[in-house]
């Protein structure tokens, strides 16, 4: 199983653009980093971005928290309004692109929702069963489904434009919101992808 970080960010009045750039300038480093499957900077609103990141391993995942790493993430936190959210995540189920030409992505979504207690295996299980038909979506380029604490789930997907995350929200918002599977109703969130690597 692969592991990863959700990562948000919230910037000072006036530091927006300071916070994207960094993220974009981030990109060169990752794109060296060979135990890094994927990686998305994103933005959530005005003042809100993330990170989601995705490891070959723990081993990758540590390496890449080098000592330069904090320090770049020290220097930025001088930008921030609040400390960053960070959320270490399980990789339950993921489409990745097969070659990175052609895959440049714009619009995701970020979606996360607490489930039922006794249904944690259910909702562990239930991705796998929905993979084959998003793997036929040309316009989902990447998709992931987590786990982000024992009860808490979610899912990060990407697109190359607005149509295709619409596209893909018409065919699978029902699956996310049976009633007898979550908890409380989804917390959906539309994100603006800065920056991005995808394998290939």
């Amino acid at each position: 199983m692969n592991v990863g970080y959700l990562i948000r960010l919230e910037a000072k009045t006036g530091k927006e653009a300071d916070i994207e750039r960094i993220l974009q300038n981030t990109l060169a480093r990752v794109q060296q980093e060979p135990g890094i499957i994927a990686w998305f900077a994103f933005r959530l609103g005005p003042s809100t971005f993330g990170i989601f990141d995705v490891f070959r391993d723990e081993q990758a995942l540590q390496a890449h928290f080098s000592e330069e790493a904090l320090a770049r993430m020290q220097e930025a936190d001088e930008l921030l309004a609040q400390p960053r959210i960070m959320e270490k995540i399980d990789i339950l189920a993921a489409k990745l692109p097969k070659e990175r030409e052609g895959n440049m992505v714009t619009k995701g979504f970020l979606i996360r929702y607490e489930v039922k207690p006794g249904n944690e295996a259910d909702a562990e299980r239930a991705p796998q069963k929905a993979l084959p038909a998003i793997q036929e979506e040309p316009a989902t380029i990447a998709w992931f489904a987590i786990r982000l604490g024992p009860s808490t789930f979610g899912v990060f997907d990407v697109f190359p434009d607005e149509e295709g995350r619409q596209a893909h929200w018409s065919a699978r918002a029902a699956q996310l919101q049976r009633p007898e599977f979550v908890e409380n109703s989804l917390v959906v969130e539309k994100v603006d992808v800065v920056a991005a690597r995808l394998p290939g």
